[in-house]
């Protein structure tokens, strides 16, 4: 069972399946997605939410959480949101980058015309409680930005499979506001 340090041993957000709290990664502490019980394969762990950027907003936006969903309006034309989970509460935010073969998750909008935008965030496998929620937000695309940032930031490595390895205790406190 791994520990975080006291000062970061904080639940930043949480619902029935998952919460965020702190994960080393590289030679960082970062936010990270975890699993709060038993997760079975299919089950929905979160939604992902922020602001729906105008195009000038998506152009110019700085933000690393930005993502695609089809337009509720007109499900053929796509928008953006920003989900950063330090603005937005977008507890799936908090979940790392894991290539796809490593994963243990994936992103499915489920838009509906006429509806709100929706990406839901998915367990590709059986997730045991304590366990970190790691996502490909590359989706199968023939490029992969995701990847590369992460060779660029030198931690590529710890987004592959070992991550599975380590089970995590539940913090002990909530965030401090």
């Amino acid at each position: 069972m791994k520990k975080r340090p006291a000062h970061l041993d904080l639940c930043l957000l949480e619902n029935e399946a998952v919460y965020a709290s702190y994960t080393f990664l590289g030679t960082n502490w970062v936010g990270g997605l975890f699993s709060k019980v038993d997760i079975n394969k299919g089950s929905v762990l979160c939604e992902y939410i922020g602001k729906v950027l105008t195009k000038d907003e998506e152009n110019t936006s700085t933000s690393e959480y930005l993502m695609t969903v089809r337009d509720p309006r007109d499900l053929r034309r796509r928008i953006v949101i920003d989900g950063d989970p330090r603005k937005y509460s977008n507890i799936c935010g908090y979940a790392n980058y894991s290539e796809n073969r490593y994963a243990n998750s994936f992103f499915v909008d489920s838009t509906c015309k006429d509806g709100k935008c929706n990406i839901l965030l998915i367990a590709s496998e059986y997730i045991p409680a304590g366990k970190e929620i790691r996502v490909d937000y590359d989706m199968g695309s023939s490029t992969h930005p995701f990847r590369d940032m992460m060779i660029k930031k030198g931690i590529y490595n710890d987004c592959k499979q070992e991550y599975k390895n380590v089970k995590w205790e539940f913090p002990l406190r909530g965030s401090v506001k």
